[in-house]
């Protein structure tokens, strides 16, 4: 059997830890991130239906942030929106204000909201009672304020419903 030459062996050491440098590499992002076609204009102006987004599954949004988050009601569909309270907060809604622990929250720049309202025996979207958050609970309202399906739908969501924060955004 014929040996191999010693000085073969550095050069198929560098193969083999490039390609696992690169399968290692691939993987992390795999882990960390997540490409996402958005399907809906419940973020506009912020986000619109056909941009592409980057969610950094390992970070859980603070508040002001845009995050996806898991359907509750349609499984394998994910929702963005706003966080707007987080742990141990209580929300409310006054015609179509949103209040934290009292305080005005200040609405993103462009939220988009229409002068109609809708009173709070019909719905929650305009006039909420107040919703007092717990441990790892998180209250999260759409940019597109009239027409979008979130917290004040389906309630307040858990940490395990959110994917991860929005950190990238490319416009169509």
């Amino acid at each position: 059997m014929k040996r191999k030459n010693r000085a073969d062996q550095p050069i198929l050491f560098k193969i083999i830890m490039f390609f696992s440098g690169i399968i290692l590499g691939l993987l992390i992002i795999g882990i960390t991130i997540q490409g996402l076609s958005v399907k809906t204009d419940s973020m506009l102006p912020s986000i619109k239906n056909g941009d592409f987004v980057i969610i950094n599954k390992l970070n859980v949004p603070a508040k002001g942030e845009i995050a996806a988050i898991k359907s509750p009601i349609e499984e394998d569909k994910v929702i963005l929106s706003r966080i707007v309270a987080s742990e141990f907060d209580t929300v409310e809604i006054k015609n179509k204000n949103i209040f934290v622990n009292g305080k005005k929250s200040d609405p993103p720049s462009g939220l988009k909201k229409s002068e109609k309202m809708l009173p709070m025996k019909f719905s929650y979207r305009d006039n909420m009672p107040p919703v007092k958050l717990g441990a790892k609970e998180f209250f999260a309202v759409s940019d597109n304020f009239d027409r979008s399906y979130d917290s004040r739908t389906f309630g307040k969501i858990s940490e395990k419903m959110i994917l991860g924060k929005i950190i990238y955004i490319h416009r169509r």
